[in-house]
């Protein structure tokens, strides 16, 4: 199982398209999964205070 998570910085619409940028996005992430630069699900919420 791979999960993929995507931080959307603010993008100014006279930058790359999203599409564009969620594309490279994508694709990053899919090479770092296939590298084995992946975290446990688990460990995902460490260090996180839930109030």
């Amino acid at each position: 199982m791979v999960i993929v998570l995507f931080v959307e910085d603010d993008i100014d619409e006279d930058d790359e398209s999203k599409e564009s940028v969620l594309n490279n996005s994508l694709r990053t992430s899919l090479q770092e999964a296939k590298a084995g630069k992946t975290r446990a699900v688990s460990k995902l919420w460490d260090g996180i205070d839930a109030e």
